[in-house]
């Protein structure tokens, strides 16, 4: 679980074409959101598209906000109640989150 932004992102095309060419790994893949997670694949660099810093609430706000805007490319926050948002989310962001430090601190103790 993670939020993705609905206005921006790199095309699947894009991202297969790179690692066809050998410059990035792709490492989690969404059928709503495409391609979430990938790497250099020098294992320099790791790119995550998601917003693990945002609340529940505010991505109710934000759609909202977007709404009475009577902007026509706003689609419902997908996994979300909006009456009743709660952050799925934090778990997997700390977790993720942790990992990434714990491999960094492997990589190089040493």
């Amino acid at each position: 679980w993670c939020p993705q932004s609905r206005h921006s992102g790199i095309p699947d095309d894009v991202l297969q074409a790179e690692q066809r060419k050998g410059v990035v790994s792709l490492l989690a893949h969404s059928k709503e959101a495409g391609y979430v997670i990938f790497e250099s694949t020098d294992h320099r660099f790791l790119m995550h598209l998601g917003h693990h810093e945002y609340e529940a609430r505010r991505l109710v706000e934000e759609y909202l906000r977007d709404k009475d805007r009577d902007r026509t490319d706003v689609a419902e926050p997908v996994n979300l109640d909006l009456v009743n948002p709660v952050n799925r989310w934090r778990a997997h962001s700390l977790e993720f989150f942790s990992q990434w430090i714990k491999f960094i601190h492997e990589e190089t103790a040493f």
